[in-house]
């Protein structure tokens, strides 16, 4: 393919100019048409880590339609700026800024050094980028997150926070926290903990503290007027506007299991329902990101059974989203996958596999149907029984997913009790007709489905992960360039007698009497404390700290 030509049609143009103390960026993307109808609400979805064939497997698992079969409306593509095969967070980074990215950052921009023949981005390396969310919140919509992940995990944290490194779960955590988000429900409480506190969820467990801040982001929330909930009960009895609900200290247990390993935590669609009521109190409009988080982890542990129920679990929440959307002809929905995971097929190279012409749907879905649990959750309960003989490992997979090993099968499962993932590749390779062809993700383009009120999708054909957000913008008449200008000053050009200091909380910026902590939406001076829209970010690879315009105006007694 002529490189100069598919850079013409794929590639978002991004104009970088600095002037005084703010950064302009202006974003074009592709211009897809009908774009002029504006949108009071605006619901992103996103099953991570899947493509067309997922589709495919949970219609015939279902045995019907599915809620996505009707929206579909084109195809995605998902490189990153320096890789052909995204990660999460370069992903996520796309499709809420309308910028690629180096896998692995977080709501910043490329590093110059390995960037793909095609992508030049003008803006400079590792400069934080606007996010839809964070211009949805300035245009006074609320706002909002919903996963099966930690909160902090790769595809939240692209809408809601800045940082070199996804692998910083507690910094990105403290950021989210200040974003001031209205409703954030999901797992990850480990991380609004300090070290030598804990907490106990509604199942029993005991939940540890991660941060080394010596921060309580938990009493933090409290203070800022947030309700915690930490239950499925809590969920359907909670009031008011803004809720944070952490139904675990990591991720939420799998859709398959929870009613034997955790009953007290609530569903996708539940947790998404009682969002959609929250966000609705807010006269302007909101905007949600909902994400089927474990698609992904279930396509890295090649678990056709995990992966299928994972989905239909997204697909039972795409049903709420969309029926809401129906009712309320000022909302769009928006979905698609931030990548493929595992590459799943429909066929393998097994003696079943082989026999491809005479495949019916009771050799494809009935291993899976007998599935109760994932592997992964399978052996928690052999670790927890202390299983360690074949007997007891024929017994344990003829009850949870009714398979009637030999004592040879059960010999080889035995080796991998401690590595899931032999484990699954054991029983799709000898048990279904189930294949994979990674253990990480893939490159492949993965799809678009849309809903909107009108006789058109403004989203359509084979589009860039990028012009999602651009058009998502445009819909909600909002000009990322001047939340931009808004969010993101290098202080240390407007304060030049300026320092940044370091305590046991993180880096601060200093200028005068007024100190700015890292990663929150504060100005202090002294005794007083104000609060900003947007947060402050500080980027250790190039040594800059920014702030939202708000701040430098409180500073320079303009506020």
């Amino acid at each position: 393919m002529n490189v100069n030509r598919f850079y013409l049609f794929t590639v978002l143009l991004l104009t970088l100019s600095i002037s005084g103390c703010t950064s302009h960026i202006t974003i074009t993307g592709k211009n897809l048409e009908n774009t002029e109808k504006k949108y009071k609400n605006v619901i992103v979805m996103v099953p991570d880590g899947c493509s067309m064939s997922i589709q495919t497997l949970a219609r015939l698992y279902k045995g019907a339609d599915i809620n996505l079969d009707k929206l579909l409306t084109g195809s995605v593509r998902t490189y990153s700026a320096n890789s052909v095969i995204t990660d999460s967070a370069a992903a996520a980074t796309a499709f809420a800024t309308g910028h690629k990215t180096t896998s692995g950052f977080i709501g910043v921009a490329p590093r110059a050094k390995d960037l793909l023949p095609w992508v030049t981005p003008e803006v400079p390396p590792y400069y934080p980028i606007p996010t839809i969310l964070e211009g949805a919140k300035l245009s006074g919509r609320s706002t909002g997150v919903v996963v099966t992940s930690t909160i902090p995990h790769a595809t939240p944290s692209g809408f809601a926070a800045h940082s070199s490194s996804r692998f910083m779960p507690d910094d990105i955590m403290e950021q989210m926290v200040h974003q001031n988000l209205d409703v954030a429900f999901g797992g990850g409480m480990v991380h609004l903990l300090p070290e030598g506190e804990s907490f106990k969820t509604d199942d029993g467990k005991s939940w540890k503290g991660t941060r080394k801040d010596t921060e309580n982001l938990m009493n933090t929330l409290k203070e800022m007027g947030y309700s915690i909930i930490s239950s499925k009960d809590e969920l359907a009895e909670v009031k008011g506007k803004k809720v944070w609900g952490l139904f675990n200290g990591t991720d939420l247990v799998p859709d398959i299991d929870r009613d034997e390993l955790n009953p007290t935590q609530p569903s996708l669609a539940e947790m998404t329902k009682k969002a959609i009521e929250i966000l609705t109190t807010n006269e302007k409009g909101f905007l949600m990101v909902v994400e089927g988080s474990q698609v992904d982890y279930a396509g890295h542990a090649h678990d056709p059974a995990y992966m299928v129920t994972e989905f239909l679990a997204f697909d039972e929440a795409v049903g709420v989203a969309v029926d809401f959307a129906k009712t309320n002809n000022d909302t769009i929905v928006v979905i698609f996958p931030d990548h493929d995971t595992g590459g799943l097929s429909i066929g393998n190279n097994s003696e079943m596999g082989r026999k491809y012409g005479n495949t019916t749907v009771d050799t494809l879905i009935t291993p899976l149907k007998k599935a109760t649990t994932t592997i992964q959750g399978l052996l928690e309960l052999a670790y927890q029984d202390n299983t360690s003989t074949t007997e007891e490992i024929k017994g344990l997979f003829k009850d949870k997913w009714n398979l009637d090993l030999t004592e040879v099968q059960a010999e080889e499962i035995l080796k991998f009790k401690k590595f899931p993932y032999g484990v699954a590749d054991y029983i799709s390779n000898n048990f279904t007709v189930i294949g994979w062809t990674t253990g990480g993700h893939s490159g492949v383009d993965v799809p678009l489905w849309v809903y909107t009120p009108y006789d058109y999708t403004p989203l359509r054909g084979n589009i860039n992960n990028t012009d999602i957000p651009i058009n998502l913008a445009k819909m909600m008449d909002i000009d990322l360039r001047m939340i931009g200008d808004e969010l993101f000053v290098d202080a240390q050009s407007v304060f030049p007698d300026s320092k940044i200091t370091e305590d046991k909380t993180g880096r601060i910026f200093e200028t005068g009497k007024f100190k700015i902590p890292v990663n929150k939406n504060i100005v202090m001076n002294g005794d007083k404390i104000t609060s900003t829209k947007g947060v402050s970010v500080f980027i250790s690879e190039i040594n800059k700290f920014f702030i939202p315009k708000e701040m430098v105006r409180v500073i320079e007694g303009k506020k």
